[in-house]
């Protein structure tokens, strides 16, 4: 398996297990699907990604970072009830499984208090707090 279909197949992963809301569940069903489309493709297998179809619930405007929708998740599950440095958002997305660049963490939360999803608190010089609006 290439790394291209390797990355459609995290994708469709993600995709399909999307519309469960505890991470532990969502963790585990991950790992069980994407092991699926990777035996399947190594077996000779028609392309199981092509069959899949779109996630229930799925969003009508797909995002184009999965950072963002990562953080948005976090968001809908109450997490910035408390403002939040980016680097905890980091960690609560590391505990979760999900490993991003810090840069693409703090750029994903200013597009997102940009857009209002979010609210951005200034704590200093460079320093900013994120938080529900």
């Amino acid at each position: 398996m290439d790394s291209i279909r390797f990355l459609e197949a995290c994708r469709a992963a993600e995709e399909m297990v999307e519309p469960i809301e505890n991470p532990t569940y969502r963790g585990a069903a991950y790992g069980v699907a994407l092991q699926l489309m990777v035996s399947e493709a190594k077996v000779g297998k028609p392309n199981l990604l092509e069959s899949l179809s779109p996630a229930v619930g799925a969003e009508s405007k797909p995002l184009k970072s999965d950072t963002k929708r990562r953080i948005l998740e976090l968001r809908t599950e109450g997490y910035f009830k408390d403002p939040r440095l980016p680097a905890e958002v980091r960690s609560e997305l590391r505990v979760r499984g999900f490993h991003h660049n810090p840069a693409d963490i703090r750029m994903a939360l200013l597009r997102l208090a940009q857009e209002k999803a979010l609210r951005r608190l200034t704590e200093g010089a460079n320093n900013f707090r994120y938080a529900q609006p």
